[in-house]
């Protein structure tokens, strides 16, 4: 059994969807979509190891687990499409244009609550180990993660399937 603390930093496209805030025939119709979602996440990994066959000092393991992410930061970038009105008309009753109802995007850091900065994945991955010495075991480990019940880091909560590349050193106390 593992259990750990990772940061990364998650850069998505969510799905698009459309949304009018505007429809006047004397300004024409305006659309904005959120097009880009970026956000520091941590995540906290339990997982389970087996080892599948060992020669010499190098060894691979099956691994797998759950993954508790939480994003701490977030930001929404959006684009808007304006398409005027088909013949110019001057307004007889000119007001103010009407704003976008662009959700905004803050983290956990940034009082943003848990239902748009939350999820959890279930995962799966090999992983290599090669003995360096008595205390340090060099490791690579390919694993992908599968979003699984609500929640996400976008407006829609998006579910984010993963697949990602962990090397590195672990030194036994």
């Amino acid at each position: 059994m593992e259990a750990g603390l990772s940061y990364s930093q998650k850069n998505y496209q969510p799905k698009r969807e459309n949304v009018e805030y505007q429809n006047d025939p004397f300004n024409g119709i305006s659309f904005y979509h959120i097009d880009r979602v970026d956000a520091d996440v941590f995540s906290v990994p339990v997982k389970a190891t087996r080892r599948i066959v060992k020669v010499g000092k190098t060894s691979a393991h099956a691994v797998a687990g759950v993954t508790a992410n939480f994003a701490t930061s977030k930001n929404y970038a959006s684009k808007t499409v304006h398409y005027p009105p088909p013949i110019p008309q001057p307004n007889p009753n000119p007001n103010p244009n009407p704003s976008s109802a662009l959700p905004n995007g803050k983290g956990l850091l940034e009082n943003g609550g848990l239902p748009h900065n939350a999820y959890a994945s279930a995962d799966l991955g090999l992983r290599v180990e090669h003995v360096l010495g008595k205390r340090y075991t060099a490791f690579i480990e390919p694993i992908f993660r599968q979003s699984i019940g609500g929640g996400g880091l976008g407006p829609n909560s998006g579910r984010l399937n993963t697949f990602s590349l962990n090397a590195g050193v672990m030194a036994s106390l």
